[in-house]
């Protein structure tokens, strides 16, 4: 199965939004995968990966200066989410 998701990464200026298919058996995996990758999103850059917040449902990075986020994954098909980044990104 397919699923999409968004990781919205936010530094208190800007906020940059990253789109990824998940490939799981399962909406429970693809949302464990997004978390996953979330809470990885800068690796060990600052020692720790990245501190879970339950409340605000966020992870945050350097000591709270980053924020990041993770959208719930929606199940899709490879065809529809192609046609999605087509759209945001393809300038014609």
């Amino acid at each position: 199965m397919y699923f999409k998701t968004t990781i919205t990464e936010i530094n208190g200026e800007q906020e940059y939004s990253s789109h990824y298919l998940i490939i799981a058996d399962n909406y429970e995996q693809a949302l464990e995968k997004a978390r996953t990758m979330a809470s990885q999103w800068y690796g060990e850059a600052d020692g720790t990966y990245g501190k879970y917040d339950e409340e605000e449902d966020d992870w945050s990075f350097f000591g709270g200066e980053i924020i990041v986020t993770a959208d719930d994954p929606t199940e899709t098909t490879l065809e529809d989410f192609l046609e999605h980044i087509k759209r945001l990104y393809v300038i014609e």
